[in-house]
């Protein structure tokens, strides 16, 4: 059942506005109305409270750029697809509204999910029940651009956003991309879910390519059946993530991994883990799509985790194409103000420092970019892995590292960290007379701490600012 609710027809309006012009006027003025072809936004509801929400053309619900489509309260299991939509806005009505099975999108532009507009609600769309993906892109041929999703609660399903494999080949157009712009802000995943899901095709293929995503506000709650990765895939170009909290244990499912793992380049920030978590924050194969595009890691605490450090970040010459029509090239790495403690290898010789240097060009010919790793205003302490003489940093490369490293602290394979450093492992903040206090140099880019906090003039060492 559909129902449409609309505004006041503007042509009515502007013609009784009107009515005091000079009659031969009138004419002249509805020639020009009826040419511009003025539409009032409207809202219309969808679905009926249950079954099936299958929407394929904006023809259907006889809907414009500018509409909002509310779906009506209820709890929706059967085929769910909103495809080939442009400029609308899709929002749960009063009361919210629950999935047990994966929406299928595909061929959107310019739409908005939005699951926070409910008074005092965050979650207004909450998933469960379906080991499919929360949002499954359908790009056969058709892509998502400029798509938003917000304010989702998913509960033991599967990744809330899935990018599956086509053979579609980029060319430099948006439409070429599996997501170009997607946005996906104010989401919870609890038990096993991920946040986003991509494919492992190599980049030179130039297939599955996501360009320019941004994905914060983000709490993942972990338990023992929580893979290791949240976001994973090779060929995810500009990635900015903010403002993740993950925490609890999680598994490995298939050897190295990392909470962010991924072949591209990215501003990776403000990014709480901890909990017992497997493997690296984040894997980074550093290459980026036509220009290179740095990548940058900050204000980010790894606590507690186990079996691998907290950045393993390389760049890889059989990765780069530097002279393709659209070039694959290689980039820097700026870790910034990053405290990472208490990691530990159970046994495997795994790798605990906070940051891992792989796989790096030497500059051999033809000449790719030579990497250099920028490590500033980092606190490691207590990362216990035998093989290894630092917390801080571990060179696995087999080359000389271009490091450009200064005002960090490292205290190694100590029994517990020494009094006076800072008030708890739950917040992180240095204690009054901390050495880490003022210790750090001044970064653009750290200007405020993970929690928010100006650093003011006085940088310290670490995610966290002294109060």
């Amino acid at each position: 059942m559909t129902t449409k609710i609309t505004t006041p027809n503007l042509r009515e309006q502007f013609v009784s506005i009107c009515s005091w012009l000079p009659k031969c006027l009138l004419p002249v003025v509805l020639l020009i109305l009826s040419l511009t072809q003025v539409h009032a936004s409207k809202t219309v509801t969808f679905g009926t409270g249950s079954g099936n929400l299958d929407l394929e053309a904006m023809s259907t619900l006889s809907l414009n750029s500018g509409d909002t489509l509310q779906i009506k309260t209820g709890t929706y299991g059967g085929t769910i697809k909103f495809k080939n939509l442009t400029g609308i806005t899709i929002v749960p009505a009063t009361g919210g509204v629950t999935f047990t099975a994966g929406v299928t999108i595909g061929g959107n532009n310019n739409v908005t999910f939005d699951g926070t507009v409910l008074s005092g609600v965050t979650y207004g769309y909450t998933f469960t029940g379906t080991t499919s993906a929360a949002f499954n892109a359908s790009n056969a041929p058709a892509n998502d651009q400029n798509v938003t999703i917000k304010g989702v609660l998913a509960s033991a399903v599967g990744p809330l956003v899935s990018a599956p494999g086509n053979t579609v080949t980029y060319t430099g157009a948006p439409s070429t991309a599996i997501f170009y712009n997607l946005t996906v802000d104010t989401v919870k995943t609890i038990g096993h879910s991920v946040i986003f899901s991509g494919t492992w095709e190599a980049p030179k293929t130039y297939h599955n390519i996501n360009i320019g995503m941004t994905i914060k506000n983000v709490i993942c709650t972990c338990d023992s059946t929580s893979p290791a990765e949240k976001l994973f895939g090779n060929s995810v170009y500009n990635l900015l993530a903010d403002n993740w909290s993950i925490t609890g244990p999680s598994v490995n499912f298939g050897g190295d991994e990392g909470a962010f793992h991924m072949d591209g380049n990215a501003i990776i920030r403000n990014i709480f883990r901890t909990g017992g978590a497997w493997g690296y924050t984040i894997r980074l194969w550093s290459v980026s799509l036509g220009t290179t595009s740095d990548s940058y890691f900050y204000n980010v605490i790894d606590y507690g985790s186990v079996d691998d450090g907290t950045l393993d970040n390389r760049i890889d010459p059989a990765l780069l194409a530097l002279t393709a029509t659209i070039a694959l090239v290689g980039n820097d790495t700026y870790i910034y103000n990053v405290t990472c403690g208490d990691k530990t290898d159970l046994g495997g010789g795994y790798i605990t420092p906070l940051l891992v240097l792989g796989a790096m060009s030497d500059g051999a010919s033809p000449t790719p970019h030579i990497y250099t790793a920028h490590l500033k205003n980092c606190f490691a302490f207590n990362n216990k892995e035998t093989n290894n003489t630092s917390s801080l940093l571990q060179n696995n490369s087999g080359k000389t590292a271009a490091l450009d490293a200064s005002n960090n602290v490292d205290l190694h394979e100590l029994v517990a960290l020494p009094p006076g450093y800072l008030v708890d492992l739950v917040s992180f903040y240095p204690c009054s007379g901390s050495p880490l206090i003022g210790a750090g140099t001044t970064l653009t880019q750290t200007a405020t701490d993970i929690y928010g906090n100006s650093r003011g003039s006085s940088y310290d060492v670490g995610a966290v600012q002294h109060q």
